[in-house]
């Protein structure tokens, strides 16, 4: 299982069977090798076992390069999980691999939510596009993300809500930074503010900086703070709107 580094690359846990049939078993790591070229992936996520075969077929060359490793005995008492998962740690580091928690039930199972997600259809009623008005439900879903997240661009927090459809999702995905945007910026006072001689609400006094330095990088630097800041205003009023307890 690989997290889209090549760097981290993980192996799922094995079935326990291998470690019940025999006290004593003969690992081997399998490596597979492509042309630099024609370099595929021997599967991808959502493949069939079909298109598998076809990429194999098409391929000039597949190398497979077999590593046999020292035989493991089952210790005394040893039971088959334990047995199966020293085996695996034995593989994955010949492999260099890391280990993963999950199972292959466990992969199995997230490609098919996610290959779902992919096809699954968006209504024509929560679909967002410049040249139209959007929906009353987008306009409603739009108005409770901005209560959380205030300094978001509306358009933004639309286009991923046509996206996701949920509310949850696109304040998750905007505070784990899936989704990429510019603060608006809000350090500039309303008339109404101006009068008063106070902020808006929400807007922090870290962010109310009118003195920019004459370098980039330290240009840069402000804003990266300014930035944090809001995203941990907006997790904690995310998590107060929520009433959630002990995440902090």
């Amino acid at each position: 299982m690989n997290d889209g580094d090549d760097s981290f690359i993980f192996m799922n846990r094995f079935s326990s069977l291998a470690a019940e049939v025999s006290s004593k078993v003969q690992p081997a790591a399998v490596m597979v090798d492509r042309p630099l070229w024609a370099n595929t992936a021997p599967t991808v996520l959502g493949a069939s076992s079909r298109l598998d075969l076809f990429w194999f077929l098409f391929s000039p060359y597949t190398v497979f390069r077999i590593k046999y490793l020292a035989v493991i005995h089952k210790e005394h008492e040893e039971s088959a999980e334990a047995f199966a998962e020293r085996m695996r740690s034995e593989i994955a580091t010949a492999l260099g691999f890391k280990l993963s928690p999950y199972t292959a039930s466990d992969k199995a199972e997230y490609e098919k939510r996610y290959i779902d997600e992919l096809n699954r259809p968006v209504s024509n009623n929560s679909l967002y596009s410049p040249g139209r008005p959007p929906s009353p439900g987008l306009i409603r879903m739009t108005n409770q993300v901005a209560e959380v997240l205030p300094y978001v661009p509306r358009e933004v927090i639309m286009r991923d809500l046509s996206r996701t459809g949920a509310v949850d999702m696109t304040i998750s995905n905007i505070l784990e930074g899936v989704v990429s945007y510019t603060p608006i910026n809000t350090a500039e006072p309303s008339n109404q503010s101006r009068s008063s001689g106070t902020l808006p609400q929400g807007v922090g006094r870290s962010c109310d900086n009118p003195v920019f330095s004459k370098y980039s990088l330290d240009r840069m630097a402000s804003f990266q703070e300014r930035k944090a800041a809001m995203i941990a205003e907006a997790r904690k009023r995310y998590i107060e709107k929520k009433g959630l307890t002990g995440l902090d």
